[in-house]
């Protein structure tokens, strides 16, 4: 094992590794956006959910003496007939929810992804060095127990991002 070998393996995971903290500074800078987004949208839905809330109450406290009136606002209020200011009302709110998850899911799959782009190149460069690496201190080049240890903690980090994602959903 050459000097030169060793220095050409340290020298390719440097270049490699130079573009890494770029496309972690833009995907940070994507989901401060996407945070920015969802709590806009996150603030317009709860104004909408109070506005339609707030116009139900109204209807419903109106004092009528037209029986006919009232019927019609209870039957409203329980959804088993809608006008057609409540039904856009309700539709518009329905889109802002969706649109709302689908940012939330945008940004979960950036967070992965940034994960991942981080687990890839610490192992990648972990195994081109660890030939090199032999003859540390126990730890200093990782070990079997480091690394199952690693694997469970990433198991859990994934069944508690898909349980996020079902949530989400």
């Amino acid at each position: 094992m050459a000097g030169a070998d060793v220095s050409e393996i340290f020298e390719t995971i440097l270049d490699e590794l130079t573009p890494v903290p770029g496309w972690l500074i833009r995907n940070m800078r994507l989901m401060r956006e996407l945070d920015t987004q969802c709590e806009s949208i996150r603030v317009t839905l709860e104004q909408k959910r109070d506005a339609y809330l707030t116009n139900m109450q109204v209807r419903m406290n109106i004092p009528s003496h037209d029986p006919m009136l009232r019927q019609r606002l209870e039957a409203i209020y329980e959804g088993k007939e809608n006008g057609k200011e409540t039904d856009k009302q309700l539709q518009e709110i329905t889109q802002y929810e969706k649109d709302l998850r689908a940012v939330a899911a945008e940004k979960v799959a950036i967070a992965y992804k940034v994960e991942q782009l981080i687990k890839h190149y610490t192992k990648e460069n972990k195994d081109r060095a660890s030939p090199y690496l032999g003859g540390l201190p126990e730890g200093a080049g990782g070990d079997q127990k480091d690394d199952d240890r690693s694997r469970r903690e990433e198991e859990k980090e994934n069944r508690k991002e898909r349980r996020k994602n079902r949530n989400i959903s």
